[in-house]
């Protein structure tokens, strides 16, 4: 709740509804809802809540029902350009939960079949009822299945095993064979989209090239070792391998990669021009059409986006803020009075996140600063 406001709880009711569907016998069946004290839980929610609610209703009087207002527009309408259709995450988790993903449907089957287990019924319905969550909001981002991850991977562990102690069926033969080449090939389109960047077409400069080497390199590696493990039926030694080959992956594009890869990191970029240009105070600088809200929480907070696009023609210079961070195409569009008023600071060429610029995926950012 303190963290992400009321949409926080949602994730402990909702697996608290499934577990009641997969329980249901009558009420009676509910005994255990009594058993976990909800009455002297909602207490120590509301002693842990209270002192924070007072607070910001005593310095920021509007704060809550601006938080509740967001809530609504998640679940009713979407915001920020993220809405997704029914079924986004069921289509995102293939890829958000690679390697394991490739045994979901192992993982699900065998996740039902032994749901009398207490253990795997409440990951069970953690998982479910989180993803049901998900589903009827309105805006989807990969982040938002998080909290299903967990009792996913509890369910995933649990029915590898019961596949290594031949208790499972579906890996051995065919499946094992299957899901060796569904790896492999899934793990080399993977380590292949990472070099779709440095294409010379996209203009993405510089790369970090030691780091693609050394994730092909590795990428190329795990995939063989994997799919000869399980083509040969070694399902402990294949699981072991592309766990332990998957966060080796993980960590050099943590450390080697991600850090290198400036194409990548447009808000940071803007925010670090910025605070070395000493534009940190209010009304210091502004945001056109470049809408990256992400940009202001690296910068300090006092960036604002302009009310218009047209600021520079709208307005009289004497309104204008020292300092811009605005798009190419704003910039070549602005009247060549007001472009000589100003001086580039730099520019930067990367991936849009924000898709507020005609929804196009790379775009140019430029920091400009008035003349004296």
């Amino acid at each position: 709740m303190l963290g992400k406001g009321p949409i926080g709880p949602w994730v402990a009711i909702a697996t608290a509804a499934c577990l009641a569907v997969f329980d249901w016998r009558g009420w009676s069946s509910l005994a255990w809802l009594r058993k976990t004290r909800p009455l002297v839980g909602l207490l120590i929610f509301a002693a842990v809540i209270a002192p924070w609610t007072i607070l910001l209703r005593h310095r920021a009087p509007g704060f809550l029902s601006q938080m509740f207002a967001v809530l609504f527009q998640h679940v009713a309408k979407g915001t920020e350009q993220h809405q997704g259709p029914p079924g986004y995450h069921f289509v995102v988790v293939w890829a958000m939960f690679f390697p394991w993903s490739v045994f979901l449907p192992v993982t699900i089957w065998s996740a039902w079949k032994n749901r009398r287990l207490p253990a795997l019924r409440f990951a069970l319905a953690m998982a479910l009822g989180t993803w049901i969550m998900c589903e009827l909001i309105r805006t989807k981002l990969p982040g938002y299945l998080l909290p299903a991850y967990p009792p996913l991977a509890f369910l995933t562990a649990d029915a590898l095993i019961r596949c290594v102690r031949r208790q499972n069926p579906w890996l051995h033969d065919r499946g094992c064979r299957l899901a060796a080449v569904i790896f492999a090939v899934v793990f080399l389109l993977l380590g292949a989209a990472l070099w779709i960047p440095a294409l010379p077409r996209f203009g993405l400069r510089p790369q970090p090239w030691s780091a693609l080497i050394a994730l092909g390199v590795a990428g190329v590696v795990d995939a063989a070792v994997v799919f000869a493990l399980l083509w040969t039926r070694r399902l402990a030694a294949g699981f072991v391998t592309a766990g332990l080959g998957t966060m080796l992956i993980a960590a050099l594009l943590s450390a080697a990669y991600l850090p290198h890869a400036d194409f990548l990191r447009l808000p940071q970029q803007v925010a670090d021009c910025l605070i070395q240009q000493g534009a940190t105070h209010p009304g210091d600088a502004l945001m056109i059409q470049y809408k990256e809200d992400s940009v202001p929480f690296y910068q300090g907070g006092t960036l604002r986006r302009a009310d218009h696009d047209d600021l520079l023609s709208r307005k009289p210079p004497a309104d204008w803020p020292r300092w811009l961070v605005l798009t190419e195409q704003i910039w070549n569009a602005a009247p060549a009075a007001a472009r000589q008023q100003f001086q580039i600071v730099a520019t930067f060429h990367g991936l849009n996140y924000a898709g507020s610029v005609g929804d196009k995926i790379l775009i140019t950012v430029m920091v400009v600063r008035k003349n004296p």
